[in-house]
């Protein structure tokens, strides 16, 4: 039985039911695409950010890179630099760039000691010196290292090895070895090579602070954080900061079963994955981007923690306003459909048509219907036809905002016409968005063309350093080309007349002649010089007329913007860059030019540096050019002195003879002028009996003064050395219980400025001479009645014993008082023939060559040449002093050796020869000893 409904009924149920599951099935669509592209852009998103803050990092220790790398350039040219003062050079140079750059915790530089030694001739050893700070004070550290052998499991050994620059994994560490004061920290390294040979190496240490105030900014979205890791998977930043300094696999090791995170770090990867959770909810999007420093090749990494709960809940919001809206228009298309449903009767089948493909989202202007009735019906037709108008417009209105038109005119059906104002509002929001999109675009395009642009003056500035003038050029006509500007002008301050200080026009690009004609610039004078009194950037975009007229093909005309930025390093003002254009100079670009005008300052300061070291090359070059050609006078002069120096040399040795040979057979005694003893020799204490301590400080004491009771005859004898008066006595002295008779000279010694500063005394043991006299004159007594007999009987005795001596020295000696090896003749002409001081002459000599000898190997083995040359000359002439010509010719060869440093292998045969040839020397002068 078929049921009969209304029209109404079926109109409302028909029509309402399709568009409710057109509307569902639309919604169902659309909720899951949407649900899709809103983890899509958010990953993409996030993507998009870790890159960016990865160039942000890059950017932030590529500077200190370049300084680094700069160092280590400025080091390679070492060898031009005097090596008496190339450390005091470097050390002023680290301690500068420590000075000038205050988020630097040390700087230091590691030299291998075969090249700045040239003693040194092991492949290992190094020195190394830093400056660090410390409770705002600057310190120096200098330490050898590897001095047995090169630890190879050491970055040092590493890097010089490869020859790379590095960047090495973060470390704790703290100047003042107290663990409350660590801070985090890295190094930046770079390799001195010279000639493709690894000399040494120059760093920098940093804290990583730095990273931590950048990853505290990054939250793209809600809830999310980012951090930061090492090559070694170290934190290097993070939102809590108890994980910096832990590997990541020990505080996250869950991480492990989607990736291998330390491989894909080191390996430079782009990466990322999803974290899954026991609850769907708490999913987490994971992205990686790497950050590569310089030339390193140990890339780091920085991520961002997205949770996927947020990115849903912001989709879910928009999803449900939009079924809030679908839902508002079913509930208004039932009571329209209602009111028609009740009121059509005669065109009903035109109007439900029409309805039809109005529900069919046919909304042409076609549609629209015609009816002349001015009843309801003519009403809803109205209604209708204004309906379908209204959607009409809010389709074209809708085209146009896919077309990007979102100045669009658009009018709603009335105040409460919600599609309308929903369609607004997304209008509002598209609006909003693009507007963001085109900010952070321009944004990252003008760090872009930052970033460019510093590195570009980079390379810039690492050209012509010796050249002032043309990298003034190079820096202002690249800067003017750069921002696309018109005019520039470099000035830099004239330091030649420190009484008139004005700052001078050294470059410019486009100036007129009037500007060109003032190339001075005084403090306060026009805009320039008020930036030199300010040391403030100065930019001005109202331009007085004929303040500089730019003349192009086209016509003259006033520049639109002046932009003049001093050149400061350490608070020292430089220079000043002038850059004038037609256009107007934007924000980014002056921050653009302040930022690298302070490289620009640094690089001029180096600069100025490295002309005045090359000024001072060129001017030791021909100072040595001058040295040679008076070395070559003084050689020739050398050969006339020569004979002179041999005879010095022979006097030298007869010198030392004599004060050998006195300490040898004198007591000598020295005093100052208050008579308290200061020195005394060996044969003193020998003849004494007593130790030296006991003996040093004790006031004069003499026979002489035995019955002086009021000191009387002391201080007329000491008033009489005062007076620079030499007295010869004899005096005893008791020695263990025994009378010990001395014959004494005092001889007061002489200063420079004529007055008696010591006295020297001379004594000889004249005691068996004494006891001789003693019994003379017990003799003369006893024989005095035959004196004369006894006289003439002992004369000729005492001739015939002097008659019998002399041959029996000559026979000793030889005529010519040679021997196989040794010649006494000239030692015999020194000694007067003496055979009691020529024996114990040679027995100093027995007890002192071989120690000569011994120094010789060692002095060798340690490869000290000047050492072995003052060795080799001063027993050469030792050995011409006893005649030993044999051993004087090779010391002699060994002399001149260790001066050209030529075969030098042939020395150990040189003094194994001079060894053997003294061992039998030796003998020979053992017997004339026990003679």
């Amino acid at each position: 039985m078929k049921i009969k409904l209304k029209i109404s009924f079926k109109m409302i149920f028909i029509i309402l039911t399709t568009s409710i599951l057109i509307y569902i099935g639309t919604i169902g669509y659309i909720s899951i695409k949407f649900e899709e592209n809103s983890i899509i852009d958010a990953k993409k998103l996030a993507d998009s950010y870790v890159r960016e803050y990865a160039y942000i990092s890059k950017s932030s220790l590529d500077a200190d890179i370049y300084a680094t790398r700069t160092m280590s350039q400025t080091m390679e040219g070492y060898l031009n630099i005097n090596p008496e003062t190339r450390r005091i050079v470097y050390n002023n140079m680290l301690r500068s760039v420590l000075e000038n750059n205050p988020h630097f915790v040390s700087v230091w530089d590691s030299w291998e000691l075969m090249f700045i030694d040239s003693l040194w001739n092991k492949p290992h050893g190094r020195l190394s010196i830093a400056y660090y700070r410390l409770n705002d004070e600057i310190n120096i550290v200098i330490d050898s290292l590897d001095l047995l052998s090169d630890n190879i499991t050491s970055t040092y050994y590493k890097i010089k090895i490869s020859g790379k620059e590095t960047i090495t994994n973060p470390y704790f560490y703290s100047y003042t070895n107290q663990k409350i004061d660590e801070i985090l920290e890295t190094s930046l390294v770079i390799p001195i090579i010279n000639n493709d040979e690894f000399v040494g190496l120059t760093g920098i240490d940093v804290s990583l602070e730095r990273f931590q105030n950048i990853i505290d900014t990054v939250q793209p979205f809600k809830n999310s954080y980012a951090f930061m890791v090492a090559n070694n998977g170290t934190y290097v930043a993070h939102p809590n900061k108890k994980y910096v300094g832990k590997l990541i696999t020990a505080i996250n090791p869950d991480y492990l079963k989607y990736t291998n995170i330390i491989e894909n770090v080191q390996q430079g990867k782009n990466f990322s994955f999803i974290l899954n959770d026991q609850n769907e909810e708490n999913e987490t999007y994971i992205t990686f981007a790497p950050i590569i420093f310089g030339k390193t090749q140990t890339p780091w990494s920085i991520g961002i923690v997205v949770p996927l709960k947020t990115i849903m809940d912001e989709a879910k919001s928009h999803f449900n306003i939009s079924v809030t809206v679908g839902i508002i228009g079913l509930l208004l298309l039932t009571i329209v459909i209602w009111i028609i449903s009740t009121n059509i009767v005669r065109p009903l089948i035109k109007t439900t048509n029409s309805l039809k493909k109005l529900s069919k989202g046919h909304i042409g202007e076609s549609e629209m219907i015609f009816v002349k009735s001015k009843d309801e019906i003519g009403d809803i037709a109205k209604s209708v036809n204004v309906l379908i108008q209204g959607l009409n417009k809010t389709a074209n209105f809708a085209n146009e905002i896919g077309k990007g038109n979102f100045n669009a005119e658009f009018k709603q059906l009335s105040d409460k016409d919600t599609l309308g104002n929903s369609i607004l509002e997304m209008r509002n929001s598209l609006q909003t968005a693009k507007d963001e999109e085109t900010k952070r675009k321009t944004q990252e395009r003008n760090f872009i063309w930052s970033s460019e642009g510093i590195g570009l003056f980079g390379k810039i500035l690492r050209q012509d350093n010796d050249n002032i003038e043309k990298l003034s050029y190079n820096i202002i006509s690249n800067l003017v080309s750069y921002l696309k500007a018109n005019i520039g002008g470099f000035y830099l301050i004239n330091e030649k007349d420190e009484t008139n200080i004005f700052f001078e026009l050294i470059a410019f690009v486009g100036f007129n002649k009037i500007k060109y004609n003032k190339k001075e610039i005084y403090p306060g004078e026009n805009l320039v010089g008020r930036c030199i009194q300010e040391k403030e950037t100065i930019f001005v975009n109202d331009i007085p007329d004929k303040y500089i007229i730019i003349s192009s093909g086209l016509g003259s005309s006033n520049p639109s913007s002046i932009l003049i930025v001093p050149l400061i390093h350490n608070e020292e003002l430089i220079g000043i860059v002038e850059i004038e254009s037609l256009k107007n100079i934007e924000k980014y670009q002056i921050t653009f030019v302040e930022k690298v005008s302070e490289i620009i300052a640094s690089t001029i300061l180096k600069a100025k540096i490295n002309v005045r070291t090359n000024q001072l090359l060129e001017q030791s070059q021909t100072q040595a050019d001058e040295l040679a050609q008076q070395e070559e006078e003084m050689r020739q002069n050398m050969e006339e002195m020569q004979a002179t120096q041999e005879e010095a040399s022979k006097k030298e040795v007869e010198t030392r003879g004599i004060i050998e040979a006195i300490n040898s057979s004198l007591l000598v005694t020295e005093y100052d002028m208050k008579g308290k003893i200061i020195l005394v020799n060996d044969k003193l204490l020998e003849i004494y009996n007593v130790k030296r301590e006991l003996v040093i400080g004790k006031q004069h004491s003499s026979s002489l003064f035995t019955d002086d009771k009021n000191n009387k005859k002391f201080k007329a004898f000491w008033e009489d050395m005062k007076s620079g008066k030499v007295k010869s006595i004899e005096e005893s002295v008791i020695c263990d219980n025994k009378t010990v008779w001395l014959s004494s000279k005092y001889t007061p010694l002489i200063n420079k400025e004529g007055e008696p500063y010591k006295v020297l005394k001379t004594s000889i043991d004249i005691s068996n001479i004494q006891l001789l006299e003693n019994k003379l004159l017990k003799l003369k007594e006893l024989k005095k009645e035959k004196l004369t007999k006894s006289r003439k009987k002992k004369i000729e005795p005492q001739k015939a014993v002097k008659e019998k001596q002399i041959p029996q020295i000559e026979e000793l000696f030889g005529k010519d008082f040679k021997f196989q090896y040794i010649n006494l003749t000239y030692i015999n002409k020194v000694f007067k023939g003496d055979l009691k001081k020529i024996q114990n002459i040679l027995t100093v000599y027995i007890k002192t060559i071989p120690d000569h000898i011994e120094e010789f190997k060692d002095i060798y083995k340690q490869k000290k040449w000047k050492l072995l040359q003052s060795k080799a000359n001063s027993i050469k002439s030792k050995m011409g002093y006893l005649g030993l010509i044999k051993l004087q010719k090779k010391s002699k060869i060994i002399y001149q050796k260790s001066i050209d440093k030529k075969h030098l292998a042939e020395l150990p045969d040189l003094i194994a020869e001079i060894e053997g040839i003294w061992k039998k020397t030796e003998e020979e002068l053992i017997k004339i000893i026990k003679l």
